[in-house]
């Protein structure tokens, strides 16, 4: 109680850890100490119980300082298997199937195979057990486990797998005694085991022959070993399904054979489906012949009436099917008679000569598809003439309208172009040499009319897009529409050259043209080239509506790896970019960059860029303790800026001046950072920076600026053994007032406005103008100017110190 009372926790724990009375002195260090200190001091202690194998005493203290996973592995250590589970399934059981299959797999190595199952069933992967007892011909094992776990469908597998392991008659005898031939036989052919199949049969179930001879005839008809099937088919008393076997593969001469040598009654099938074939490649003579030989002439007599050959229709009706020889369809003309263009023209003129236009147009019109493209196109034509010399005015229109659709649909569009020309229908026309790209005939169909000129302009310009053709778009004049297509293909070279050689100036589109190949330099990886193009090209993105492209920008090149350290060259150039910028769109960062209360969201990119700029240039100049006060000052910019970057720039610096207080406190923030970027959680606490200007919530990185894992574990290691030195302040002060004169001054709200050379408060009297605007720490300023011989804000080498 003495020490507590003297603020000296740490005595009384040391106190109590002398005598070994650690409950004690856990209860004090959890009441009185850091969680931190709790934790080492726990696990100190947690140690030395396993060490004297007190398992359960070292497990509760484990639990007590929430490390389950160290008790788990003293358990798996010392093969306490019941514990280790009894842990894992409480505390971690989303790990509890791994764990099984992780013991069952070692005590499997081991020889315990029991010990093994147990494991694999508790996991679900009783398969892994059965695996393990036939690869060890424990069978009885296996079948048990199968059976218990798998049911009886399983249990059968282990079956089958063991008499295959045997063979012959000794499998056959096992399978016998499980009563499980005939299932063992339909899971090897199943399993295409066939020859296995045949084996089990022959020496246990003689009547299972033919069916495994089926089966396996239509495996090997899948695998197009056609003669094979043939003969396990005839093996299996199935001859019928060899036949369709080879109609289906159009092999004549196989299904003929196995027809006459095995099922003669197949024969007006064979035939049947020969005929069909030819039929369908035009051979109707063979098609015939063997429709006759089928015995079925009706199927050739159907064959011709479908092809509209009536005359031979007629013939096969007369000679095989008398009753059918008058027929009213077979007596009637049709056009199913005419097969050429010729037949269509004569039979129309005769129709002509009957001055039954009407009926000739008809027949006309009545011209398909059997006949060629062209022979068809000239036929439709008789009718069109026929219709234009001899049809009203109103009945001619609705003749030539409807052959000129259809010769639209054949795709020849110079004759629908001229028969909708003819009709008067310049709409269609134009359409129709739309269609089909005719543009200079296009052109001349909307000659006179300025509304289908504007809609060709309008189709041309689409057709060019469509194609991506950005040269065509160019020579048609729609200039924007190109640089659209080489904007989306990001063929940004020819875009930015084009642009030049046209001296295009819309603004709009360049900040567009602009925005869009520096995203894509980003997305690309390539900042420092999209930084190029942001600096060179005429008009920038908007500040204030593409405020989130900016600050993409300025995080990509302000948060780099240790590995890749952006060098001061690149940054300058990114802060003389920036402030360029600021001028030509009127930022009121220009106005006094001294008020940070003041600043727009652009404001705060430049500013960040600045104070980084500077802390660089003094880092590589030697001026590591104004470098140390600009990383502080920076830590206002940890929304921008990565966090863990930023705290492990102060606390690396930090350490290096002997500055261990603050090296300590932002190392220790790192470690917070770096810890919930590998838990991939979004927050962390900060209740002790509450009264601090830094932006909060902290904003956690997806991916680390330190990316050695060892690296970090040399800073972790760092603060563990920083906890206990009783000469580090380890708290932040507890106000502006208390961090006055000190290096934490620059992490609190202030009146004062901020130095351009360490971002530190600048009272009235201490304070000294610089060109451009804004304040300085007149000390800090001339010390920054005897050195680099340039004004921090404006560049200007004519500058000298004030006094």
């Amino acid at each position: 109680r003495l020490y507590v009372d003297a603020n000296a926790a740490n005595e009384a724990v040391d106190m109590y850890s002398r005598l070994n009375e650690w409950e004690e002195a856990h209860r004090v260090a959890k009441s009185y100490m850091e969680p931190r200190q709790v934790r080492l001091l726990g696990l100190g202690r947690a140690q030395r119980l396993e060490e004297d194998s007190r398992f359960l005493e070292a497990e509760k203290m484990y639990l007590a300082v929430d490390e389950p996973d160290l008790a788990i592995n003293m358990f798996k250590k010392n093969r306490d298997f019941s514990a280790m589970i009894r842990l894992v399934e409480h505390y971690r059981p989303e790990l509890l199937k791994e764990t099984h299959q992780f013991l069952g797999q070692q005590l499997e190595a081991e020889g315990d195979l029991s010990g093994a199952e147990r494991h694999f069933c508790e996991a679900g992967e009783w398969l892994s057990a059965v695996n393990m007892y036939r690869t060890n011909e424990m069978w009885p094992e296996a079948m048990q486990v199968a059976k218990l776990h798998g049911g009886a469908d399983a249990s059968k597998r282990v079956a089958y797998a063991w008499a295959l392991s045997l063979g012959g008659e000794a499998g056959a005898k096992v399978l016998a005694k499980q009563n499980l031939v005939e299932p063992a036989i339909d899971y090897a052919v199943e399993s295409g085991a066939f020859d296995h199949a045949f084996e089990l049969a022959h020496s246990a179930c003689v009547a299972k022959l033919p069916e495994i001879h089926l089966k396996f005839a239509l495996y090997l008809e899948d695998e197009e070993r056609y003669e094979e099937a043939e003969i396990e088919f005839i093996k299996a008393e199935k001859p019928r399904e060899a036949i369709d076997m080879y109609l289906h593969q159009h092999n004549w001469l196989r299904a003929t054979a196995v027809m006459t040598q095995h099922d003669p009654s197949a024969a007006p099938d064979v035939f049947s489906a020969q005929a069909k074939a030819c039929a369908e490649n035009g051979q109707m003579t063979q098609a015939e012949e063997l429709y006759v030989k089928a015995g079925r002439p009706e199927l050739a007599l159907k064959a011709y009436k479908d092809i509209g050959q009536m005359a031979e229709a007629r013939r096969v009706a007369q000679r095989h099917l008398p009753h059918l020889a008058n027929d009213e369809e077979l007596l009637s003309p049709s056009s199913g008679d005419l097969q050429s263009k010729s037949a269509y023209l004569v039979t129309g003129r005769k129709l002509e000569q009957n001055q039954d236009y009407r009926g000739a147009i008809e027949l006309y019109l009545s011209a398909n598809s059997s006949l060629q493209g062209n022979d068809l196109i000239d036929v439709w034509n008789a009718a069109v003439l026929l219709a234009e010399n001899k049809l009203p005015r109103d009945q001619s229109v609705q003749i030539i309208s409807d052959v000129a659709k259809r010769v639209l649909k054949l795709g020849c569009f110079d004759r629908a172009i001229e028969l909708y020309t003819t009709l008067g229908d310049t709409e269609s026309a134009l359409s129709c040499a739309i269609q089909a790209r005719y543009w200079e005939r296009a052109a001349e169909i909307a000659a006179g009319s300025t509304e289908l000129a504007s809609r060709l302009d309008a189709a041309k310009r689409m057709a060019l897009r469509q194609a991506e053709d950005a040269d065509g778009l160019m020579e048609h004049g729609a200039e924007t529409a190109a640089y659209d297509l080489l904007a989306q293909r990001r063929e940004w070279d020819k875009l930015w050259h084009l642009i030049a050689q046209k001296s295009f100036s819309d603004p709009v589109k360049l900040q567009e043209f602009c925005k869009a190949h520096i995203e894509c330099l980003i997305a690309d990886d390539e900042a420092c080239a999209a930084l190029r193009i942001l600096s060179e090209k005429p008009v920038a993105p908007s500040i204030v509506r593409h405020i989130g492209l900016y600050r993409k920008l300025v995080r990509k090149l302000l948060g780099g790896y240790v590995h890749k350290e952006n060098d001061y060259n690149v940054i300058a150039d990114l802060r003389a970019t920036l402030l360029e910028i600021a001028q030509k769109q009127d930022d009121p960062i220009l106005t006094n960059p001294s008020e940070e209360s003041q600043f727009s969201a652009f404001g705060r990119l430049v500013m960040a860029t600045h104070y980084t700029s500077l802390y660089l240039n003094c880092l590589q100049n030697g001026l590591k303790d104004l470098s140390l006060k600009i990383a502080v000052s920076i830590l206002r910019f940890s929304d921008i800026i990565p966090a863990d970057k930023a705290f492990y720039k102060v606390g690396i610096l930090a350490r290096d001046l002997n500055e261990t207080s603050l090296a300590f406190i932002s190392l220790n923030r790192y470690i917070d950072i770096a810890e919930a970027i590998d838990d991939q959680i979004d927050t962390i606490d900060d209740a002790d920076l509450q009264h601090t200007s830094l932006p909060l919530p902290t904003v956690i990185p997806i991916e680390h600026f330190v990316a050695d894992e060892n690296d970090r574990e040399a800073v972790r290691d760092w603060v563990l053994a920083s906890c206990v030195d009783n000469k580090i302040d380890q708290q932040l002060p507890e106000s502006a007032k208390a961090a006055n004169g000190t290096l934490y001054q620059a992490l609190f709200p202030t009146e004062y406005p901020s130095c351009l050379v360490t971002g530190f408060p600048v009272a009235s009297w201490d304070a000294t103008k610089v060109q451009g605007g804004g304040s300085c720490n007149k000390l800090d300023y001339n010390r920054y100017v005897r050195a680099l011989k340039i004004c921090p804000w404006s560049n200007d080498t004519s500058v000298s110190p004030t006094f």
